[in-house]
């Protein structure tokens, strides 16, 4: 009947009221009721689907276990958490425990005793071996609830599968390890190239704290040394091939400034937008002054800070292309040290050092700032005076370096002198490129010393 229908749960039939009297009117109010009954049903199983739908998302299951009657009620997540089927869930507190990886079972074991005991919350993690040999990380939530005695007759429980989150956790430690302790200094920015993010060589290059660094774009950091139209290309190359690699000079936040290698790259998200910003850069202050020291070695003499013969050749094969564009004159002395090699012999290789360093000196002093002064190796030095307009200025030169090189040093024996011998080659047709030049001048330096020492003569 449709009584034993209602009673049965069976709500979906509907009879037709033909009277008005006690029994129609109850009728017509179980009729209502019905209807109550059924939107509340419908409500019942989309909250239960809405709740099955965000469990399995969530990877998160729940049971409920009422001691009492030793009564368990499971989630469905629970099985797919545990990789078993309905049929094959013969739940029992031992079953359980042979789920659970063998070093977790005596903590997972101790805490299920006590939360028995005693109300209140748990929590715990453990990890799990399924039939299929996945290993899973649980992390599970407990809460005991008490009757008016004190005594647990039930436990509600949440069981979720953390493995995904917990590997997600160990990588973005791990990064966040390496962004910290990688040897060179990075910062993100966004979209609008603010800095949202530095590491800590970022402080120890700059000198700048996080404190101080968000927020501001990376041209906080910049110097003088490159301009707007250095920028402008700089972004253009960002945003057009997505990386851009370069040398930039900064500044420190002590005002100090520094080179670095600077590498850009963007971050673009599903619709090609670029949404970050990623810069790493080091200090290459020591790479550039090694770099330096080493092209300075290669075209310097490292005793007397002269040009050495192959910065020479350079600057005058330079100066030469001047000289014969402009119908200018030339002219290269070769300078040889009389006496030198006894102030070796005598006085120790420091003292003859002393010399050498003081011929350089004078050299300078008693030239142009134009004019190019090199050390050939040994006592061998060379002048170069450039752009004359007349062969009658290289003798005030000469006669002037003849006093200045002169040297005397006293010894115990006798006094020691040290003098030039000075050969001068002048550009000319027949004299017209470097070898020729110097050359000639050795010839003519040659001579002086035949013609008695500290003197000049010119080549023919």
């Amino acid at each position: 009947t449709y009584f034993d229908q209602i009673s049965n749960g069976i709500y979906d039939n509907t009879i037709i009221i033909h009277y008005e009297d006690e029994i129609g009117q109850l009728l017509s109010k179980l009729q209502c009721m019905r209807h109550h009954l059924l939107n509340n049903v419908d409500t019942l199983k989309h909250n239960v689907m809405r709740l099955t739908d965000a469990q399995r998302i969530a990877n998160l299951g729940d049971f409920d276990w009422d001691l009492q009657r030793n009564e368990w009620h499971f989630s469905d997540e629970i099985y797919r958490i545990f990789d078993i089927t309905v049929d094959e869930f013969e739940w029992n507190y031992e079953k359980f425990l042979n789920f659970i990886k063998l070093s977790d079972r005596d903590n997972v074991a101790a805490t299920l005793v006590h939360a028995r005991c005693v109300k209140g919350r748990y929590d715990m993690e453990y990890h799990i071996d399924c039939k299929n040999g996945v290993r899973k990380l649980i992390y599970q939530c407990i809460e005991s609830h008490a009757n008016e005695e004190g005594e647990v007759i039930r436990m509600v429980s949440t069981v979720q599968d953390v493995t995904l989150q917990r590997e997600m956790e160990t990588k973005i430690k791990l990064a966040a390890k390496v962004f910290d302790h990688v040897g060179e200094a990075i910062f993100v920015t966004d979209e609008n190239k603010k800095i949202t993010l530095i590491n800590r060589v970022f402080t120890d290059i700059t000198g700048y704290d996080a404190i101080e660094a968000l927020g501001k774009d990376p041209r906080f950091l910049s110097t003088a040394k490159q301009d707007d139209e250095f920028y402008d290309a700089l972004w253009f190359e960002i945003n057009t091939h997505d990386v851009w690699k370069g040398e930039v000079w900064n500044q420190r936040k002590d005002g100090s400034a520094f080179p670095e290698q600077l590498t850009m790259t963007t971050i673009r998200n599903s619709k090609k937008e670029i949404v970050n910003y990623v810069g790493i850069f080091s200090d290459i202050t020591e790479q550039k002054q090694a770099t330096e020291q080493i092209e300075y070695l290669a075209n310097y003499d490292a005793l007397t800070g002269l040009m050495n013969r192959r910065a020479l050749q350079s600057a005058v094969e330079s100066v030469l292309l001047s000289v014969q564009k402009n119908q200018q004159l030339l002219a290269l002395l070769f300078i040889d040290l009389d006496g030198f090699k006894a102030v070796n012999d005598t006085l120790g290789h420091e003292m003859g050092d002393e010399v050498l360093k003081t011929t350089a000196e004078r050299l300078m002093k008693n030239v142009r700032g134009r004019d190019l002064v090199a050390r050939l190796g040994g006592d061998e030095f060379v002048v170069v005076l450039v752009h004359l307009t007349d062969v009658s200025h290289i003798v005030p030169v000469a006669n002037k370096l003849l006093n200045a090189l002169h040297q005397t040093l006293p010894n115990a024996d006798r006094t020691l002198h040290v003098t030039p011998s000075i050969g001068i080659a002048v550009y000319s047709q027949t004299c017209c490129d470097y070898a020729k030049l110097l050359s000639s001048a050795d010839q003519a330096m040659y001579k002086a010393k035949e013609s008695g020492k500290n003197n000049y003569q010119f080549a023919p």
